[in-house]
Parts: C-alpha cells; sequence; structure tokens
C-alpha cells in the first residue's frame, strides 16, 4: 500500500520505525489512515507514529489500532497530545518542572543557551529518538501505565543524569557547547543502563499529576495569548509516502484495496467496510467464492469457505436486488453443533443488511437494549441442504441446496423487515468474501 499518504497530525520530521521491515511499515501507516478516519478531530499528534511502530514488533496491526484507540480516547491515565498548542506547551511544562525538580540542570541549560526554552524544544524526542531501543521499551511499559506523566519523569533523569556527566568533564555548572545536540548524544550514548535510568526518573520525589495539568493549563493559556500562527505542520507529499490525501470529514474505516465482484460495487463495499467491526478494517476483502464461476451448489460454498474465521455473503436477486449478511464465525463451525441435529452458532457480531435498492444494516437485537423475550440469538445455521443467517419466528436469509429456491422473512435475531420486495427470490449471483492481512 505504498499510495498511503501519512494523515496530517503525524510530524513528518519524525517518522521513528524502530527497525520495522518495509512491510511493517506499510502496516504502521495503515494504522495511522484508519485512526485518521475514526478521529478527524486530531490536529496533530507526533507520538502516535512512533508508537504504533513500537507496538508492531509486540502485536498484529489489529491490536496495535485497538490499543492506540484506547489510549487516545482515555483521560485518566492521559497518554496523547493531539494539538500543535498542547503539544508546544509540553516544552513550557518541562522547563517548569525543571526550574523545580532538576535544579542544577535546569541552572545548567540558563547558562548555555540564549533562551532556554529552546533547549527543551526537542524534549520528546530524546525519548522517542535519541534512546536506544531497550531504553524506550523499558519506559512505555511505566508509559502505559501512568500516562504522560512518566515522559516528564524521564525527561527530567535525563536532565540530570546529563548534568552529573557534565560536571565530570568540566567546571561546575559551566555553559555546555549547543546543549540541544550534547542532550540528544548523550541520550544516544546513555552512560546508565534502563534500570538505572528508570530509578532516577520514578526517585523524583513530590511530583503529582495535579501539578502538571496546572502547568498544562497555564502555559496552554500562554500560547493561546501570542498573536495568531500558522501551528499546523505542513504536510509533504513524497515518493514513499504517495500522493493520496485523506478526507478529515471522513469518519470511519476506509477500504484501502478494492476486490473485482460481480455484485459489489466499490461504494457498496465500502458501506460494507464503515458496518464491520473495526479490527477488520485494517484487512482486506478476498474472494472466496463466486457461484458465477464456482457454481450454485450449497456444497461447494462451504467447501471454499469453511476455512475462514469471518465472512461476508452477498447475494444479488434475479430481481437484481442486493442483500447480504456479515458472519462471525466460520463456517466450518456447523461440523460440530450439527450433532444430533442441526444447531445454530455465530456471535453477536454478526449482522444482515441490504445494499440495493435501498441501503440498511440490520445488528443483532441484544446490542439495542432488547428485552430478553424479544430477542433471539439464532445467528447461523447451516448443512448439505441449506444455509440460514438470522431465526426466531422467520430467517433473514435462507438458501437452499442449489440457490434457486431462497427466501427472506423478518426474525426475531434481527428484528428485520425482508430483505428483498418478495419472500420468495432466487439468487442470480452469490458471492463470498474473507478478510487477509
Amino acid at each position: 500500500d505504498d499510495d498511503l499518504m501519512l494523515p496530517a497530525f503525524v510530524d513528518l520530521d519524525h517518522l521513528h520505525s524502530y527497525f520495522l521491515t518495509n512491510d511493517g511499515i506499510q502496516q504502521a501507516k495503515a494504522v495511522m489512515t484508519i485512526l485518521c478516519n475514526y478521529h478527524p478531530d486530531i490536529i496533530y499528534c507526533p507520538l502516535l507514529y512512533p508508537m504504533s511502530c513500537l507496538f508492531l514488533h509486540y502485536m498484529e496491526p489489529e491490536a496495535c489500532f485497538n490499543c492506540l484507540q484506547a489510549m487516545l480516547s482515555s483521560t485518566r491515565p492521559y497518554y496523547f497530545t493531539q494539538t500543535k498548542v498542547k503539544t508546544e506547551a509540553s516544552k513550557f511544562v518541562l522547563r517548569d518542572l525543571a526550574k523545580k525538580y532538576a535544579k542544577q540542570a535546569y541552572v545548567l541549560m540558563v547558562r548555555s543557551s540564549k533562551t532556554v526554552e529552546s533547549v527543551f524544544v526537542t524534549w520528546l524526542w530524546w525519548i522517542f529518538r535519541d534512546l536506544p531501543f531497550q531504553y524506550l521499551v523499558r519506559i512505555i511499559d511505566s508509559f502505559l501505565l501512568e500516562g504522560y506523566k512518566v515522559l516528564y519523569r524521564v525527561a527530567l533523569a535525563i536532565m540530570i543524569l546529563f548534568a552529573k556527566e557534565s560536571n565530570r568533564h568540566g567546571s561546575r555548572n559551566s555553559p555546555v557547547h549547543n546543549i540541544s545536540a550534547a542532550i540528544s548524544r548523550f541520550c544516544k550514548n546513555m552512560s546508565v543502563d534502563p534500570k538505572r535510568l528508570i530509578k532516577v526518573a520514578f526517585g523524583i520525589r513530590g511530583f503529582n499529576r495535579k501539578e502538571i495539568e496546572k502547568l498544562q493549563e497555564k502555559n496552554e493559556a500562554y500560547l493561546k495569548s501570542l498573536p495568531a500562527r500558522d501551528i499546523v505542520p505542513r504536510v509533504v507529499s513524497s515518493p514513499s509516502m504517495g500522493n493520496i490525501s485523506i478526507a478529515r470529514s471522513f469518519n470511519g474505516p476506509r477500504l484501502r484495496q478494492h476486490v473485482a465482484s460481480a455484485i459489489l460495487t466499490p461504494e457498496m463495499l465500502q458501506t460494507i467496510w464503515q458496518w464491520i467491526p473495526v479490527r477488520f478494517s485494517l484487512m482486506r476483502p478476498k474472494m472466496l467464492f463466486s457461484s458465477d464461476e464456482h457454481g450454485t451448489a450449497i456444497r461447494t460454498l462451504y467447501n471454499r469457505t469453511e476455512h475462514a474465521a469471518q465472512t461476508i455473503l452477498a447475494i444479488k436477486t434475479t430481481r437484481n436486488e442486493i442483500i447480504g449478511a456479515f458472519c462471525s464465525t466460520s463456517w466450518d463451525t456447523r461440523h460440530e453443533k450439527n450433532k444430533p441435529h442441526t444447531s445454530f452458532f455465530g456471535t453477536g457480531e454478526t449482522f444482515v443488511f441490504t445494499l440495493y435498492p435501498e441501503t440498511h444494516k440490520y445488528p443483532w437485537t441484544g446490542l439495542l437494549g432488547y428485552p430478553p423475550e424479544h430477542t433471539a440469538d439464532l445467528f447461523m445455521a447451516g448443512d448439505e441442504h441449506m444455509l440460514v443467517i438470522g431465526s426466531g419466528n422467520g430467517e433473514a436469509i435462507y438458501l437452499d441446496t442449489m440457490m434457486n429456491r431462497c427466501s427472506t422473512t423478518h426474525c426475531n435475531t434481527f428484528d428485520n423487515e425482508p430483505l428483498c420486495s418478495e419472500t420468495d427470490f432466487s439468487c442470480q449471483v452469490v458471492e463470498v468474501f474473507g478478510f487477509v492481512e
């Protein structure tokens, strides 16, 4: 997916991928794209991309997306600044904290720079760019537990250790030439092990979240009082990032690659992509069965699709109506459930839908707060003679053994209207799609 451009909230000067392969980098870009679609309100969040790259060392893209999604929504603890003002304010917060908790280091920085604030401009990158990877992993363990406060602790620890190192090599508190570059070099060649760095960071006493919040509010107010200026970083297109921009107004997962279909237009498939569970939006569809190619025997449909954990069923009737379902469980499950007789299986993620002439999704009624007596959990059933999706006083979709005597009615599982204009229908084309990385 080299045509994916990174969203505007990513800092293009800090695309730290931590030794990921090109495939891993593409996965990180995909995670950013989906997050942008879900969070069009994020203006500037420079840590999201590096964090996704770090997570991808330890988890699949879907889990990485879910973790970042949860972190973006969390307020206790707080993980990410999401605007340029909040991010810029953080350097002033660290300056104020340093005055109180790292006095010797602060004095050294004042003496070594024309404006002490300039030293703190890159403070996040001391951690996310300069420290060796094994240090960063240890820091993020604590960050996940306690949030942004940990980054301030680590930055203060770096300052304290840097000041001690400088004093060993020169007269006490004597100015350091090009102190920003010196701190960067110090982090890259950290003289203490990760355990010691963490110990210094958490050895700072009297450090609390309420104080940080007050300093953040104060410094944000200061920045907002300054003359208006361009605070959103410019997004630059490059061959490696592609040249496709992402619409800020779009809210929902965007399908990254279309698949040839005799039933679904790209717009229809995009609609389905907005309905399916979030974890699948990082994947792409793959056609597993087409009645045009593989025939209309229900047994063939099962044989070609039962290995897939989840599937999308699309049906075009002889009246050109288009209906279907998202099936949350493998059709292979029928073998273990159909003993001694045909039984239902599946989960509440299953839903049925219509796409033409009308577009409508019918989710499980259990998700809509229906009282138990007015719902059912009869999601999927099948044997060598038929396939059923949704039951309880009717069946949302029923396909017979050759897909030519089929039906759709209201059912309690989805509380759906009949999906076609007439209850009985014949299939013109049936397709089943799976999900692949």
